[in-house]
Parts: C-alpha cells; sequence; structure tokens
C-alpha cells in the first residue's frame, strides 16, 4: 500500500479536530443547561441515548480501527457524566442585589 500525502494530511489533520471538538462536550451540556434548553434531568434520564450516540459519533469520527474508536468513546461517557455532575452540583446565581436595575 502506498499512501498519498494528500491522504495522509487530511487524515492528520481532522482526527485533531474532530477530537477537540469532541471533548467539548461537558462545556456545551453546561451551557444547554444554563440558559435553559435542556434539564439535567433530561441529562440523566436519557444517558443510554448518550452513549449510543457518543459510540456512533466515536465511530464515524475516528478512522476503521477499533482502538481510536475506544479511544474516543470511553473519555466521551466519562466526559458525558462529568457533564451531568457540572449540570446539577453548580449552583446557579441569582442577582446579586435585592435592589430592582434602573437604567435611568
Amino acid at each position: 500500500a502506498s499512501p498519498r500525502l494528500t491522504d495522509y494530511m487530511s487524515f492528520a489533520l481532522f482526527l485533531p479536530i474532530g477530537f477537540g471538538v469532541a471533548f467539548q462536550l461537558p462545556l456545551v451540556m453546561f451551557v444547554c443547561e444554563r440558559i435553559g434548553l435542556i434539564a439535567a434531568q433530561t441529562f440523566i434520564s436519557q444517558w443510554r441515548l448518550a452513549i449510543l450516540i457518543i459510540t456512533v459519533i466515536s465511530m464515524v469520527l475516528t478512522p476503521a480501527d477499533f482502538m481510536s474508536m475506544i479511544g474516543m468513546g470511553v473519555p466521551l461517557v466519562f466526559l458525558y457524566f462529568l457533564g451531568i455532575a457540572m449540570c446539577v452540583y453548580f449552583p446557579r446565581r441569582g442577582f446579586q442585589s435585592d435592589q430592582g436595575y434602573d437604567p435611568t
């Protein structure tokens, strides 16, 4: 087999970008929960579906190698549960003062 330089360069550039975007999962979950898009209880109740989706995403983003799929999937599952912990245990902050805001 004689790999081409363009094939290797596309692989070498795509793989770190895929891993980098995928490892933003806890931050995306935390932001979605804070703005009220998805509740933390939804993340907790749908964990089986999330693991299935994580498996499919890690299969698509990695090359045809089982170990690289595991190398991406297992940390993403851990990061999913870390995102749930962030959503549940970091308290929401309200306004700091009891007075209303007067823009004038």
